[in-house]
């Protein structure tokens, strides 16, 4: 009885065992995964769409002038925006710079007279 759960057992092993995994099915060989992907062209097809209506050339500059306008106006918002911001910080820094300054000025003058 237990030779015979010994052998099948051991047939169980060697079925396991027999069965084993290439390289490239474990993931290990690279250069055969790069030279199929080198080897498969794709083809990427775009769908053309309106995003409105062109009579002529001179209409598709203006409308293109009137985006580039617009994207540009924000861009100076949002410049003078910061500018805005940064002027307070620098306000901010000036008035913390000068009571500081006035500290040291104070503390200096009591240890000259110490």
């Amino acid at each position: 009885m237990s030779d015979s759960g010994a052998a099948a057992s051991s047939t169980k092993l060697n079925s396991s065992t027999a069965k084993k995994r290439t390289s490239s099915d474990a993931g290990l060989d690279e250069g055969a995964d790069i030279e199929n992907q080198a080897n498969v062209k794709r083809v990427v097809v775009f769908e053309a769409f309106k995003l409105f209506d062109v009579q002529s050339a001179e209409e598709l500059d203006a409308k293109l002038l009137l985006i580039q306008n617009k994207k540009l106006s924000e861009c100076v918002q949002n410049c003078r925006k910061a500018e805005v911001e940064w002027k307070a910080k620098i306000d901010q820094l000036e008035s913390n710079k000068a009571s500081v300054d006035c500290k040291w000025s104070m503390i200096d003058l009591y240890w000259t007279q110490v």
